[in-house]
């Protein structure tokens, strides 16, 4: 009986630690990769070899005008906003090899390491355009949204998970401030880099 005893406890420790360490790298919310897991499968794709032989392109999305969304229908109803739009984003993006991560409040995060050229990045980045503007029904109201995507691309903007998120956080920001759907990071936009 002790034998037992000390194997149940052994096998809850092990799987408590599992599941744990699953809701670690998991927004609670959405589902979705968190900031964390993010950062990791970022890093692991800019190290492992695929930045070799193609484009790693980090897009930062954050949706316009969704305090309004927030301060008219209430938050639990933003947040199914938020859990419906990141389950059809990430459906989408499975087909292109890409991940998707909710950062934190409205603000998404992918990495996509399967870019061609520019034109490979611009088709990209207006799909993912689309499929945000497709309309999403709360409680029988139908929301159209939109959102402002900045990119930042390895090598060419950053050479870590750090200056990349940076770079597109800029371009992000830019886009929202011009009324883009996106903008690709440029230098010499950039006011706050020394």
């Amino acid at each position: 009986p002790v034998v037992v005893v000390a194997t149940i406890a052994v096998y809850r420790a092990g799987v408590t630690a599992t599941a744990m360490a699953r809701e670690s790298l998991v927004d609670p919310l959405t589902g979705l990769a968190n900031r964390v897991h993010f950062r990791q499968v970022l890093d692991d794709r800019l190290a492992d070899g695929h930045a070799a032989w193609s484009q790693v392109a980090v897009l930062l999305i954050d949706l316009d005008r969704f305090k309004e969304v927030n301060d008219t229908l209430g938050h639990q109803h933003g947040d199914q906003v938020l859990t419906e739009l990141g389950q059809r984003l990430q459906e989408w993006l499975s087909e292109q090899n890409s991940v998707i991560a909710r950062l934190g409040g409205d603000e998404m995060a992918i990495v996509s390491d399967h870019l061609a050229d520019l034109l490979a990045l611009n088709s990209l980045c207006s799909s993912i355009s689309q499929v945000i503007a497709r309309p999403l029904q709360v409680d029988g109201i139908a929301l159209e949204l939109s959102a402002s995507i900045g990119v930042a691309l390895f090598p060419e903007h950053g050479q870590t998970s750090h200056d990349l998120l940076r770079c597109a956080d800029i371009a992000m920001h830019q886009a929202k401030r011009e009324r883009r759907k996106f903008v690709i990071y440029q230098r010499a936009s950039d006011n706050y880099t020394p």
